[in-house]
């Protein structure tokens, strides 16, 4: 469906503030109605899709390329005074886009628990219950 000139107005004040009612009133329409204008233009599929669209490209725009983020990382590799903050953000777009090959060794963490009961009896998750001289087990023994 082709949008009205408001419609496109609305959406792209909406972009630009966040605010659905005064993107409403800035794009022309009643302040009176504009609340509920808002409420289903927003609901309209077709104005969903338009901002996502607007969302999307301008986002394209501001994200570097593989090819361009290989170009920046070049001219900062070959210049004699290092920046490595431009390298290490460059570093880690990469790695958020997946341009790395995967760890091949997985991360481990090992958590280790002791616990100290209210008698003072030590007990460490897998070991024997560690009995102090005079306490009895479940079984009665001593």
């Amino acid at each position: 469906m082709r949008l009205t000139q408001k419609q496109e107005d609305f959406i792209v004040q909406y972009y630009k503030t966040g605010n659905a009612t005064q993107a409403a009133i800035m794009a022309g329409y009643s302040s009176v109605s504009a609340h509920d204008i808002a409420c289903k233009n927003l609901k309209k599929p077709y104005i969903s899709a338009r901002l996502e669209e607007l969302r999307a490209s301008v986002s394209d725009k501001e994200v570097l390329t593989t090819e361009e983020r290989k170009k920046l990382l070049s001219k900062l590799a070959k210049q004699t005074k290092r920046q490595p903050d431009p390298v290490q953000a460059i570093s880690e777009l990469n790695k958020m886009d997946g341009a790395y090959a995967p760890d091949k060794t997985p991360s481990q963490v090992i958590y280790s628990f002791n616990f100290i009961l209210p008698d003072g009896t030590r007990f460490i998750p897998g070991k024997p219950l560690e009995l102090k001289s005079g306490q009895e087990n479940e079984e009665g023994d001593v």
